[in-house]
């Protein structure tokens, strides 16, 4: 990628290259473009860089690959303007109901022939239900099922399809995703099949042992070849063993993600320690329990914001 210095700004840096000029101006993205499938940061002109959404910062290189602001500053005005832009969107609906009830009609028009159309070709589409059994995994995936959960059951995770898929959750009488008559249930005696994961010898050689979640230890037992956690669990580093050890599991995204806040907040108490700060509207000296912490009570951040409105 070409770098060289013009007139033109951007975030204050006066570069351009040949990607950003070539779409600048066609309504594209003001913070990063894509270049043949890679995240392009605007803001350092480098592939495979990210940058925030909200102010175009560089992201760290090392960071989580689901991370889109550099600081919880940057996270919370991102929601205030989705807050502001839902709000505007309400006010202007109810001051035409009928133009708003006809985009919705359209909106869903549309939702259904991408449906549609991706049923034709085979590809999967998102599941609102299956999206919310992955995050709370309080009941069986398989839709007929829906059974919850008891407090001594075992919980199978596997990919719906295969590596690809969601990794849902299923009780045991539907861990098995083979189609009826294809069980080893089902099978002539001396026989099995080999992608069928009912309880059985066979069967069981499919499935990881039970372990407890990291979090709430309840009993999970995830598919050797859709849902093992040496492979898809990311807090996990090969070591270069030839055994590795096995990580943590988790039964739900809930879980992963309050071990994984709790974690990252121990981190950044040892990083920062027992270090006072003053505080930026009172002055005042406060320990405070995040490390980008900025104000000591929530009066004092409430009075720096009105303040900043009242410069605005």
């Amino acid at each position: 990628m070409n770098v060289t210095e013009n007139t033109s700004t951007h975030m204050g840096a006066p570069v351009t290259c040949n990607h950003c000029e070539k779409h600048k101006g066609d309504g594209g993205p003001t913070v990063r473009a894509w270049n043949f499938g890679k995240p392009h940061c605007r803001t350092c002109h480098k592939d495979g860089h990210r940058a925030c959404h909200t102010c175009g910062a560089c992201l760290p290189q090392r960071s989580r690959w689901d991370r889109y602001f550099c600081s919880s500053s940057c996270r919370v005005r991102a929601h205030h303007a989705r807050e502001e832009a839902r709000l505007e969107r309400a006010a202007w609906e109810a001051e035409h109901p009928e133009q708003a009830a006809q985009q919705r009609a359209e909106y869903e028009r549309y939702v259904e022939q991408v449906r549609a159309l991706a049923g034709a070709a085979g590809i999967p589409t998102r599941d609102k239900r299956a999206e919310e059994v992955k995050r709370r995994a309080d009941r069986c995936a398989h839709e007929p099922c829906d059974k919850p959960f008891g407090p001594g059951d075992i919980i199978y995770r596997r990919g719906e399809d295969g590596s690809f898929g969601l990794v849902l959750p299923y009780c045991a009488a539907h861990r098995c995703p083979q189609p009826d008559g294809f069980h080893n249930t089902d099978a002539a005696e001396g026989r099995y099949y080999r992608g069928c994961r009912c309880s059985g010898p066979e069967g069981e050689r499919m499935w990881i042992e039970p372990t407890p979640c990291a979090r709430c230890a309840r009993l999970v037992s995830n598919d050797k070849t859709s849902a093992d956690p040496r492979r898809f669990v990311r807090d996990w580093h090969y070591s270069g063993e030839a055994e590795a050890s096995a990580p943590r599991t988790f039964c739900s995204d809930d879980c992963r993600r309050a071990v994984f806040r709790l974690e990252a907040r121990a981190k950044r108490l040892a990083e920062r320690g027992d270090q006072e700060h003053p505080c930026e509207t009172c002055h005042q000296l406060f320990t405070p329990r995040r490390a980008d912490a900025r104000y000591c009570s929530s009066a004092c951040r409430q009075r720096a914001y009105r303040a900043r409105r009242g410069h605005d």
